[in-house]
């Protein structure tokens, strides 16, 4: 598998752009990928390694609860 890095940070970014001005849901983020011509299947994988990496975390319990970024998400948005 052919890793595009600089691709991979730029959805990155928007992901942590987005989710720091409200909390979004996934569902969300897919729409504003679309709207942005990235590609759903790499936006989704980056979405995912934000939150298992502790980036990102969900607002609550429900299923379509949102997900808000955190410190560590901060700090890393800051340095990207």
């Amino acid at each position: 598998m052919t890793i595009r890095v600089d691709e991979h940070v730029f959805i990155v970014k928007k992901i942590l752009s987005c989710i720091l001005k409200k909390p979004m849901r996934l569902k969300d983020v897919w729409k504003q990928a679309i709207k942005d011509s990235a590609p759903i299947n790499r936006t989704v994988t980056v979405f995912y390694w934000l939150r298992d990496n502790g980036y990102i975390k969900k607002v609550g319990e429900g299923h379509n609860d949102p997900y808000e970024i955190t410190e560590k998400g901060r700090k890393f948005y800051e340095c990207i």
